[in-house]
């Protein structure tokens, strides 16, 4: 009986313990998506990115227009055109393709790591603006709303990191 009233004692005061702590624990929450969508920095990152690009993208834009014309050309003028010239045009249509395919890999490929070289620099200089608001708020725990089943809009600090993004550089 001693044992039993000692456990039910320990757990009761384990408890009461934890939710003493749970009342001094401060919980923040932060909306990553909506948070890289207000982000003056997306856009930006966006609007250097189609700067970067654009020749190429034109480049293939070019190519694919003179390729639509060779083929049109082949379909059109094959009743008057000598076996030769047939031939030589098939030929370049088909190296055509071969380029605007290995160009349109590797601009997807250099775009999609530029991407994510400038947007891993985003998410650097957020993780130390939810460092800096988490020490200067005396948060003990910062969560992302993506991963927590219901957070009240009291604890949110999505706007907070917005604001500190907005600021401008010192």
């Amino acid at each position: 009986m001693k044992k039993l009233f000692a456990y039910i004692l320990a757990v009761f005061l384990m408890s009461v313990s934890s939710v003493s702590f749970a009342d001094d624990l401060k919980v923040g929450v932060l909306n990553f998506p909506a948070l890289l969508k207000k982000a003056p920095q997306m856009e930006a990152l966006s609007q250097r990115l189609k700067k970067e690009f654009k020749p190429r993208q034109a480049k293939i834009v070019s190519l694919q227009k003179s390729l639509e014309a060779d083929q049109a050309s082949l379909k059109r003028d094959t009743s008057v055109m000598s076996d030769k010239e047939i031939a030589n045009l098939r030929e370049k249509i088909a190296n055509n393709q071969r380029d605007l395919r290995r160009l349109e890999e590797d601009y997807l490929a250099d775009a999609r790591a530029a991407q994510k070289k400038a947007m891993g620099q985003i998410i650097e200089k957020v993780n130390k603006l939810v460092k800096k608001i988490a020490e200067e708020g005396q948060y003990d725990l910062i969560l992302q709303s993506e991963t927590v089943a219901y957070a009240s809009n009291k604890i949110d600090i999505t706007d907070k990191v917005i604001k500190e993004l907005e600021k401008p550089k010192s």
